[in-house]
Order: structure tokens, then sequence, then C-alpha cells
């Protein structure tokens, strides 16, 4: 039996640093952010989509109305995605979309989102071994695909701080891109005039 009186406190995370901690509950923090605006950014791209198209007889004015009355419903299953479906999912309607100029900064910030995903599930959902002497922990994960580990070299606290820092500045990004669609904020999902109060 083990003797729960006994166990350190911070168990099972007490042979870390505290900042080692801090700093990968930022990292994953920062991915949830990232999760919450791509979600806005996708709502957004659909509104802009579907008002572009015209309206030409009652049936288009109806379809429309319904598509509208569903915009809740859409944006709660863009939220229930997979982190790896949502970035994708984002991808493919930024680079569909005329409005967007896909310059090499966009074009480098949109594959940065791709390169984020495998970043974020090993984060997310690793376990971590013991630190070594620099404070460094690996972290083992193993993906659908049975693939251990992304990363094969212990993570320490400047890595994590590159990847909340990385993570940061897409999200920086996919507020302007929505900025740049949606200049006056008409689209916002919660700018909607029909909301209930």
């Amino acid at each position: 039996m083990i003797d729960k009186e006994k166990i350190h406190k911070g168990y099972p995370t007490h042979k870390h640093q505290a900042d080692f901690w801090e700093h990968l509950g930022r990292t994953v923090a920062t991915f949830g952010y990232l999760e919450d605006t791509l979600v806005k950014g996708i709502y957004v791209f659909e509104v802009m989509t579907k008002r572009d198209k015209k309206v030409n007889n009652e049936k288009d004015l109806k379809d429309f109305e319904d598509w509208n009355n569903k915009l809740n419903s859409r944006l709660l299953n863009n939220m229930s995605l997979p982190f790896g479906e949502l970035v994708k999912k984002y991808h493919n309607l930024a680079n569909n979309n005329s409005l967007i100029n896909k310059d090499d900064v966009i074009k480098e910030g949109l594959d940065g989102l791709d390169e984020i995903v495998k970043y974020r599930n090993l984060l997310c959902h690793a376990a971590w071994g013991l630190p070594n002497k620099e404070g460094k922990s690996l972290a083992i994960y193993v993906n659908n695909d049975e693939e251990k580990s992304y990363l094969e070299t212990p993570i320490g606290t400047e890595f994590l701080q590159q990847i909340q820092k990385h993570t940061a500045e897409l999200i920086c990004l996919v507020m302007e891109i929505r900025t740049i669609l949606d200049p006056e904020g008409r689209c916002q999902p919660w700018e909607r005039t029909d909301r209930k109060s």
C-alpha cells in the first residue's frame, strides 16, 4: 500500500521546477486562445462567403435566411472540431478567399498553423519524463498512428516560451485576417443584431 501521508507536495509534478509547469501551462492556455480565434475566423469566412452570393429569387432568399438562422449551431460545430481539423478548415478557407493577399508573411503564417498542430497535441497530451540536470524533460506522446513522441530531445522552459510566443503570433495573424475580411466587425459571432439578451 502507498502511504498517502508521505507523498511529496505536488506529486507527481514535484521533481520539475515550478517555472517549467508555469510555462507549459501558459503554452497550453495560448493554444486554447488560438482555437477560439480560429473558430471565430472560420465563422467570419463562412458569413462573408454566404453574403457574397447573389440572392436572385425567393428560394435564394429563403435558403440564406435558413442558413443565417443556423449560424449559432455552425459556430458550436466548429468549436467541437479536433484542433488539426480546425486548422485544416481555416487554412483551406484562407487559401481560397480572394480578399486575402497571399503575401509571404500571410503564407508563412498559414503554414505555421499547420506546423503548430503537432506541438499542440504533443504538449497538451504528453506524459512527462523526469527532468534531467538542465531541468528538461522528455514529452512522451503517442498519436493515432501509434507514432511515439514527435520530439526526441527533452523540452525545457526556453522551448516552451518559443512555442507560446509563436502561437501568440498566429493568434494575431488570424485576427488580422479577420479584420481584413470584416473591418467593421459586422460578421463577428458576438456582434449579431438578432441575438437574445
